[in-house]
């Protein structure tokens, strides 16, 4: 789940730019940015939301096994199948085991462990731009060789135009003056950019365009993995 909220940025005790104003964010770029990228981008209409929900009285109870990595992967191609199928700019994002661990809360050790399923998570790339945003997601999970949850939002769009789009240097002093679409509520200091690319943002709720953004794949001060969206239309 994504919330929206005020950016709260904290100082680690290295930093020294003490002429930075409290709603800048300290940023380290370890990559180059992208430079050929075109003056001009398509933006999206909506023509469809594609809404599913399904999920089994068994979802969150232990399981005796769950199947192989690919064996899942197949069930739940089987399933999109009967269920409007695998949209063809979907690309598989994560495959992971979901356990149940109990704990020794005396010696802080995993005493037991059982599985749950296997999650399955598809996400959106337009023409070589990936979207990200809790929009545009199949979530998908494997139990004992079926479907115990299966989570749907795709939008069928067709392209509205083009606009002009500002520099990935530009949208770089953006991301510093904390100009974020996907404001989290708390972020450690400094961020560690170590890619960029040219893409789009999907919302959960009702959203009618989808416009060009700059994303910064990055780590947070504790090193967690952080993605942030720059709005990259030109005004």
């Amino acid at each position: 789940m994504v919330l929206s909220g005020i950016v709260i940025f904290t100082t680690t005790a290295t930093t020294t730019a003490s002429n930075r104003k409290p709603s800048q964010i300290e940023v380290k770029l370890e990559t180059t940015l992208p430079t050929t990228i075109p003056p001009k981008a398509v933006y999206y209409k909506v023509i469809k939301d594609d809404r599913q929900f399904y999920v089994s009285p068994t979802m969150m109870k232990p399981k005796k096994s769950v199947p192989s990595r690919d064996i899942a992967i197949k069930i739940a191609e089987e399933y999109m199948s009967k269920n409007g199928g695998l949209p063809k700019d979907a690309v598989l994002k994560m495959v992971k085991m979901v356990t149940l661990k109990a704990l020794n809360v005396k010696t802080g050790k995993i005493v037991a462990e059982r599985p749950i399923c296997v999650d399955i998570k598809y996400k959106r790339v337009i023409n070589g731009h990936p979207v990200i945003g809790p929009g545009d997601e199949i979530d998908i999970s494997i139990g004992e060789n079926e479907v115990i949850f299966f989570s749907k939002v795709w939008r069928k769009l067709e392209p509205a135009g083009t606009v002009d789009i500002i520099s990935a240097e530009e949208a770089l002093d953006e991301l510093r003056n904390g100009e974020i679409i996907n404001k989290p509520m708390y972020v450690e200091q400094p961020i560690t950019v170590y890619d960029v690319k040219l893409g789009y943002y999907a919302t959960i709720g009702k959203q009618e365009y989808y416009k060009p953004v700059w994303v910064f794949y990055c780590k947070d001060g504790f090193g967690n993995n952080l993605t942030l969206a720059v709005n990259a239309v030109k005004y």
